[in-house]
């Protein structure tokens, strides 16, 4: 049950277990996350360091939240230089776990760079883009 209150006989457990508590007990768990500690914790935990990680087996989502973080977002898009980039899109088509291999591109010229453009117009029989236009 997340997200709810201690019923008040788990707040009275709680408060006697901390009274029987040694006084050894309750500093360790002062000194157990001090900003140092915890942002070596953080450090020990990041990229090939952590447990969870799959390298090159990666996920298209979770890859593409990787290269997020670490490639930073233009305000115009790569190609059009016109509109804000909404779109972070591979170039090799690889996939790979390179942020060179990524670029920020608006929502048309991401389409348009993957073939979905055409792909949309040939599906709709041109309707997309006679709608798009008025």
């Amino acid at each position: 049950m997340h997200n709810q209150p201690h019923s008040p006989a788990t707040i009275e457990k709680i408060r006697i277990a901390k009274q029987n508590m040694s006084e050894g007990t309750k500093q360790k768990m002062k000194d157990a996350w001090t900003p140092e500690r915890k942002q070596t914790f953080i450090e020990n935990q990041q990229n090939e360091k952590n447990p969870m990680w799959k390298g090159d087996k990666v996920g298209l989502y979770a890859l593409h939240r990787w290269v997020e973080k670490r490639k930073p977002k233009p305000k115009l898009c790569g190609d059009c230089k016109e509109t804000k980039p909404f779109d972070l899109a591979n170039v090799s088509g690889k996939y790979l776990r390179d942020i060179n291999d990524y670029k920020w591109l608006c929502r048309k010229c991401h389409m348009e760079s993957d073939g979905r453009i055409n792909k949309l117009l040939e599906t709709s029989g041109g309707k997309w883009k006679q709608q798009k236009k008025n």
